[in-house]
């Protein structure tokens, strides 16, 4: 059985091969120091076992996924991006909400 260290070296290197396929290496290198950065100082707490533990990772994951979102936000919601849709929907959503306010003032004016 793979011990937890080995294991552990495994999922790194995987990860690192698939992030150089994206990115440069100065890039690389850089997330590689916030790795290590944050995995030696939390050690203690991501080792914990029981689920109490304060730093869970679940943070940093949401922040870099929403970085990840914003940095990609013109390829992902332009005009020929995968969510375009996304964008006119938000706007439709507003205009539909603010006309059913004004009509509920107006009406309320009446009554």
């Amino acid at each position: 059985m793979l011990s937890l260290t080995t294991l552990t070296g495994v999922v790194i290197q995987y990860s690192m091969f698939l992030l150089f396929q994206l990115f440069s290496e100065k890039t690389l290198l850089c997330l590689a120091v916030v790795m290590v950065s944050i995995v030696s100082s939390h050690e203690s707490a991501l080792l914990n076992t029981d689920g109490k533990s304060i730093w869970s990772g679940e943070t940093a994951q949401d922040v870099n996924n929403t970085a990840m979102t914003w940095s990609l936000a013109k390829e992902l919601y332009g005009l020929h991006g995968q969510y375009f849709i996304v964008v006119p929907s938000l706007l439709f959503g507003m205009v539909a909400t603010i006309i059913q306010w004004l009509f509920s003032k107006v009406v309320v004016k009446f009554y």
